[in-house]
């Protein structure tokens, strides 16, 4: 685990020890990392054997990484450096290092440095101003909602 990481997810993963966190990882509420499944129970089950093991692999998460609340990290998964993965996004294969990957599955959708150009131009508001904005992107005006 490196240096800088917050970690708001409510779950823990059940094998952290198969899980690497680079330096400046955050990773918001609700995030899974999956680095097992249980279906040789199952079929271990089924066919009254001890023939299935379990499946499992590690997952390596680079530096300069957040990972959007609710996302699902699956077994085997490399994610690089300077990524975002948004929110509800399930992380099915590797993700290369400076993306943003969203969806599910998840699919790169652009550059972390494409992300950065557009926050750039995002300027600092006053609350009043934001709630104006929300409005007029609604259609509806303030005096609607007392």
């Amino acid at each position: 685990m490196g240096g800088g990481l917050f970690y708001q997810s409510r779950k823990y993963p059940s094998d952290p020890e198969l899980i690497s966190l680079g330096n400046n990882v955050h990773v918001c509420s609700g995030v899974q990392f999956i680095n097992h499944d249980i279906i040789h129970n199952m079929l271990n089950s089924k066919e009254n054997t001890e023939e299935y093991q379990k499946y499992e692999g590690c997952i390596f998460v680079g530096d300069n990484v957040v990972i959007g609340a609710n996302a699902i990290i699956l077994p085997n998964i490399k994610i690089g450096n300077d990524v975002v993965i948004g929110a509800n996004t399930i992380v099915t294969k590797d993700v290369p290092d400076n993306c943003v990957c969203v969806g599910n599955p998840g699919r790169m959708v652009s550059s972390l440095d494409e992300l950065i150009k557009k926050r750039k131009k995002v300027r600092k508001q006053e609350y009043d101003l934001l709630w104006e904005e929300f409005f007029k992107s609604k259609s509806i005006s303030v005096d609607d909602c007392d």
